[in-house]
């Protein structure tokens, strides 16, 4: 399961100017939905004169509006500095939305000088007047130790307020704090009870989770159809993890009627984003002509993409294009480089054709000690002809010192193998 991001809201909320406001004294209430209704037409001059009316009478929705308009520079001149010391007129007199804008500006360094500590002191302020956001960002604050010391106990407190609030991003933080158990017992019923509630709300990460809990009962009963319906979801946002899992549910027909088409569509779709697991698949698919017609090219391209990222399988299937030809131009050199890449990442295979390239000098020259050496770590695998090797090494005493009983031992180990995996 993928460990998805718990992102810190650093955009400024500057939704001030389009939400409701309750009923002021002395028609303030008329001005400012004047000002709200100029500033949406544009008219940009009106609404700047009819905040100033309202400044004048103390209107704190008004210095933050006006921050607003400074920020955007719409009617004034785009001026940081200025928003800020507009949100702060505002923040200071309790204002929770200016007091949010303020946390934000220092923790940005726009306007001011940036500063962990005096965003999380105004957070704190919107935070405790229920500003949702602000929740959000001090549980955040606190899951990071950005500006106050680590605490994953107030994490969970901050995320939990905002998460009841509805907020679907504190609910996937919430939901990750409950599954590993950070700040809260781990509890796999309440990660799943909260990425619910935020994957219905569209929340991609949390509908991936949600899938993943589904596809391995973490949580939930254990419902491959119900993965399948998340994973589809967060596919359909562009989630590569969703995309690569949905195919693997296709390639199987867990929990959808089995297509190798509809695989190949998903790998395709997560493999064009990086995912280096489903461009190892999607290689595979093109290698063997599954769900797709066959093609070598593709699938050495779609290998060499994988094999840069460090796949281990992609590099072994690399290796094998390049010594057979398929695809590419035949090159025992570079088959042997790929194969070595894959070897030292502990792929068994890739160790057993890497010590007979040794034995044999095919792309590197002869090296009795290294094929020895890559044979032993292949044969430890369970690679059967690897075992063989090693008895017949012992046996005969080529490499090393002749031990019978050593010879029989791998002979056994390369039997059961066989029982162990026919």
């Amino acid at each position: 399961m993928s460990n998805a991001s718990r992102v810190l809201l650093s955009s400024l909320l500057l939704s001030g100017l389009l939400l409701s406001n309750p009923v002021y004294a002395n028609g303030q209430q008329a001005i400012l939905e004047q000002a709200v209704k100029s500033y949406e037409k544009g008219d940009y001059q009106t609404a700047y004169e009819k905040l100033n009316q309202l400044i004048a009478h103390g209107n704190t929705k008004a210095m933050n509006n006006m921050g607003v308009m400074y920020q955007d520079g719409k009617g004034v001149p785009q001026d940081n500095q200025k928003a800020f010391e507009w949100y702060l007129r505002a923040a200071q007199q309790g204002y929770a939305e200016a007091q949010f804008n303020v946390a934000s500006m220092y923790a940005n360094g726009k306007g001011v000088a940036q500063n962990d500590k005096q965003a999380v002191q105004w957070y704190r302020k919107a935070a405790e007047q229920n500003h949702v956001d602000a929740q959000v960002n001090l549980g955040y604050a606190y899951a990071h130790g950005k500006g106050v010391a680590k605490n994953e106990k107030q994490a969970a407190y901050w995320y939990q307020k905002a998460a009841e609030q509805g907020n679907a991003k504190a609910q996937f933080n919430l939901a990750t704090l409950y599954s590993l158990g950070e700040g809260v017992e781990k509890d796999d019923k309440q990660a799943a009870y909260w990425y619910q509630k935020a994957a219905a709300q569209n929340h991609v990460a949390s509908q991936l989770n949600l899938g993943y809990a589904y596809a391995h009962g973490k949580g939930v009963i254990q419902n491959n159809q119900q993965a399948a319906e998340w994973y589809q979801k967060a596919a359909e946002q562009g989630n590569a993890k969703a995309q690569f899992n949905l195919a693997i549910l296709y390639a199987n027909g867990f929990g959808v009627p089995q297509s190798d088409q509809l695989a190949f569509e998903w790998y395709q779709k997560a493999a064009k984003q990086g995912h280096e697991g489903a461009q190892v698949n999607l290689g595979y698919y093109y290698d063997y002509g599954t769900g797709v017609a066959p093609s070598n090219q593709q699938a050495f391209e779609w290998y060499q993409k994988a094999a840069q990222q460090g796949n281990a399988k992609a590099q072994f299937n690399l290796g094998t294009l390049y010594l057979l030809g398929r695809g590419v131009e035949k090159n025992q050199e570079r088959a042997f480089e790929w194969y070595q890449k894959a070897a030292q990442q502990g792929h068994p295979t890739a160790q057993f054709r890497v010590a007979r390239a040794y034995q044999s000098g095919a792309g590197v020259a002869k090296d009795e000690k290294k094929a020895f050496e890559w044979y032993q770590k292949a044969a430890e695998q369970n690679v059967v002809p690897a075992q063989i090797y090693m008895g017949l090494f012992y046996a005969t005493g080529t490499f090393v010192t002749k031990d019978p009983d050593k010879a029989r031992e791998w002979y056994k180990k390369a039997q059961q193998s066989l029982r162990e995996n026919p």
